[in-house]
């Protein structure tokens, strides 16, 4: 996502590419320079390329593909395609998040910094295309959200994540280049457009989620680059434009959308506004049934610890039987081991002891036969598409799934 503070800077090229803030910028952003003289400015120079940017509580997020930064025309610092600069002491904050490989977007939702990118390591320690932090406490927050290819768009609108990319799968289950997370229940929707082509960024502006990409059709329509969603429905609608070639970009500025095609440059469309067209839900219940299901749902917040769900159970039960059938077999083969070196010399205890023993070693042998064919199962042949409970947790019949 190109973010709309990119259209108050102005970005130029010398030795490094620089960023210039102005006065009246951070002034329309909030008036973080009430009081400074006029001619005030903060330079960012950066030894690569910007992808994106964000100012938050006096800060500015950066992110992109470069390695150095400096601010003022300061200290050279190291910072791999991410820092933040803090316009009070206009200088480069303390937190250090450096990736192995290009972020290409971030966005900021209720506290937490949400980053994307082609990446594989975070501050050396492996973490693939997605992480979240907590602003307050710098840590990361776990969301289980796992993709199997590079993230290049993010959104949030109110308690929804969405996601873009170069993906199939996420957490295992099939999703083509676009897919909705819950940020409250914390886990994917349903939700399920079918895109048929790389997606390379997301914009939400009023009531709409717009998709720039490489793709031509979404749900089976002829959607070529550019396609546009209703929220929260989540319903495609008929917006329709021709930009000429694929859509690296999408950026908003007053009533009109820009976009930066690899083709034919920039080009400048009008927003949509037309009613929803197809069935692509992302909650498809009437509101009678989400009254009734909110009365029934339990708030896992309220306990303090997640409430687990029948697939978690039985999962559970299925991996502590393979732990207790491990340890009784150990318990057997240890028994019979003592009881040969307690026996004396006498022959029917020696043979019992080797009966014991000879049992345990073929139980132990079959215990671990078992796991390497499940998992084999599960992992080669399934894809993790069909799970028992060992590698990836069960996978339950449609009839006993909940209700999303």
């Amino acid at each position: 996502m190109l973010n709309t503070i990119f259209s108050k800077f102005l970005i130029f090229v010398v030795a490094f590419s620089a960023i210039i803030i102005t006065p009246q910028v951070a002034k329309a952003a909030g008036g973080l320079y009430d009081n400074q003289p006029q001619d005030n400015v903060v330079v960012v120079q950066i030894d690569g390329i910007v992808s994106s940017q964000i100012q938050h509580d006096g800060k500015y997020y950066i992110a992109g593909t470069f390695n150095e930064v400096k601010v003022d025309g300061g200290q050279l610092q190291t910072r791999n395609n991410f820092v933040i600069v803090d316009l009070a002491t206009r200088t480069v904050d303390d937190w250090i998040i450096n990736t192995n490989a290009p972020i290409q977007d971030i966005v900021i939702g209720n506290g937490v910094l949400y980053i994307g990118g082609l990446f594989t390591q975070i501050n050396d320690k492996e973490q693939d295309y997605f992480v979240a932090y907590d602003i307050v406490s710098q840590k990361p927050i776990s969301l289980d959200l796992a993709t199997n290819g590079p993230v290049n768009g993010l959104e949030v609108y109110e308690n929804l994540l969405f996601i873009g990319g170069e993906f199939t799968k996420v957490d295992g289950v099939e999703r083509s280049y676009l897919a909705a997370f819950d940020l409250v229940k914390k886990e994917f929707r349903k939700w399920n457009p079918n895109v048929n082509g790389v997606v390379n960024d997301l914009l939400i502006n009023q009531n709409r989620l717009y998709v720039a990409g490489e793709f031509t059709q979404i749900n089976g329509q002829d959607r070529t680059y550019l396609a546009a969603f209703a929220v929260p429905s989540g319903n495609l609608t008929s917006w329709k434009p021709v930009v000429g070639g694929e859509v690296l970009k999408i950026n908003v500025q007053e009533n009109s959308i820009s976009v930066t095609t690899k083709t034919v440059g920039t080009v400048t469309l009008e927003t949509e506004s037309s009613n929803p067209i197809t069935q692509a839900p992302i909650d498809n219940r009437t509101q009678q049934e989400k009254d009734v299901d909110e009365g029934l749902r339990i708030h896992t917040e309220e306990f303090g610890f997640k409430v687990p769900t029948l697939g978690d159970i039985l999962t559970f039960a299925i991996r502590i039987f393979f732990v207790v059938a491990g340890l009784t077999t150990l318990f057997y083969l240890l028994r019979g081991a003592l009881g040969w070196i307690t026996s004396g010399g006498d022959k029917d205890s020696v043979s019992e002891a080797r009966q014991r023993i000879q049992a345990a070693i073929i139980g132990l042998i079959l215990v671990v036969a078992v796991l390497a064919i499940v998992w084999t199962i599960e992992q080669v042949i399934f894809d993790r598409k069909i799970c028992f409970g060992l590698s990836c947790p069960l996978t339950l019949p449609a009839l006993l799934e909940p209700l999303d």
